[in-house]
């Protein structure tokens, strides 16, 4: 069989990803219907179930069963059997309903009793898709030349683009009221996401997996640096949903100024201190070599939102979001059919100094303030 591709032995042992998250790609239609359905309130709506019975036998929630028929309708899958079937065998399902698989009567039976809530879930999502599309018709208007990415790389970017773009954001959260979020669940983020970054890119990046893991205590410590100042934010009201993943990509020089791909899908993500999306771009900034950019930013937020800005609580915000960036770039050199290998090596590698660089930075803050807090951080290779 030397001229025909081979595949591999079955009996090979294979370190596998150890969660089912790690099988399924950023771009996976399953995290819309994941996150559609968790948005949705489903007593609203009228599904029975919503509220757990004191006593009796447990029953599946209606998300679960819901996101269920949904995958079986995009996918077309109708039968009953057939989704019992994928439920137990389907990748994606497993991660869609965690790793729950009812038998095909509870489907049909959830099928039959739900319709009238079902359709009101469809005139929902035909909302939410002409939402998307106007949305997608402004994007079509921008012209590429005026994104700031493509702006920051001629040097063509001016201060008095940078105060337009911070008196159109400072517009915009001025308009959004303070999340419901407790300190202890912000804290609890910021450890899932630490932690998350450290199991997933010491698989991917075993070279470099003693740095990521020392990168990854450091964040632990500088997390018990601020939490002070995290527990502050909170109750201060900065943590509200904003844009959620703002990038120089994602914003338009025109007159007024032109923001895209929020992540309208998921209030989890959208809901996050202003000081932190303000300092993803300029931590973005920094990467594509303009980091007087993202300096003059800052200070342009600080004034408009009369925020100062905390120079350890910001480093520590960078230096997560910058490691939590390298993630996707990283699993790109899981793909098999990848012509640019060393470009998302180089990427993934270049958010691992910023994130290295600014938990220096948040060391060296914190030390000048009233924490004492010693890190060896050195680049990585």
């Amino acid at each position: 069989m030397k001229r025909f591709v081979e595949g591999d032995d079955r009996k090979q042992v294979a370190l596998l990803p150890e969660c089912v998250d790690d099988y399924i790609g950023q771009d996976n239609p399953v995290r819309v219907i994941d996150a559609f359905v968790d948005e949705l309130d489903l007593a609203e709506l009228g599904f029975d179930g919503t509220t757990r019975a004191m006593t009796g036998r447990p029953s599946y929630h209606p998300g679960v069963m819901l996101k269920i028929y949904i995958y079986g309708y995009l996918n077309r899958i109708p039968s009953s059997r057939r989704l019992e079937r994928e439920c137990q065998r389907n990748v994606e399902l497993m991660w869609l309903t965690g790793r729950l698989a009812p038998d095909f009567k509870t489907i049909a039976d959830f099928r039959r009793n739900s319709g009238a809530a079902i359709r009101n879930v469809c005139r929902r999502f035909v909302e939410l898709c002409r939402g998307l599309v106007d949305w997608l018709l402004k994007m079509r208007r921008l012209p590429e030349g005026l994104m700031l990415d493509r702006a920051l790389a001629r040097g063509a970017v001016r201060e008095s683009d940078i105060a337009r773009i911070v008196r159109r954001l400072s517009t915009f959260y001025r308009a959004l009221p303070g999340a419901k979020m407790s300190a202890s669940a912000y804290h609890a983020h910021f450890l899932s996401e630490i932690a998350r970054n450290e199991s997933v890119l010491t698989r991917i990046m075993t070279r470099q997996s003693f740095d990521i893991r020392r990168l990854c205590g450091i964040q632990l410590a500088m997390l018990t640096g601020v939490l002070n100042r995290l527990e502050l934010r909170v109750a201060h009201g900065w943590i509200r949903e904003c844009h959620g993943d703002l990038r120089p990509e994602h914003v338009c020089l025109t007159r007024p100024i032109g923001i895209i791909d929020c992540l309208e899908f998921s209030e989890r993500l959208r809901t996050i201190d202003t000081l932190d999306e303000v300092g993803f771009l300029a931590l973005e900034c920094e990467r594509l070599g303009a980091p007087k950019i993202g300096a003059v930013l800052l200070d342009a937020y600080a004034e408009s939102m009369h925020d100062p800005v905390d120079e350890g609580l910001l480093h520590f915000y960078q230096s997560i979001r910058a490691t939590v960036r390298g993630r996707p770039a990283a699993a790109h050199l899981l793909e098999r059919k990848i012509g640019r290998v060393r470009h998302w090596r180089r990427r993934t590698l270049a958010y691992f100094e910023l994130g290295a660089s600014h938990a220096r930075q948040c060391a060296a803050a914190l030390q000048a303030g009233t924490q004492a807090l010693t890190l060896d951080v050195s680049p990585m290779e």
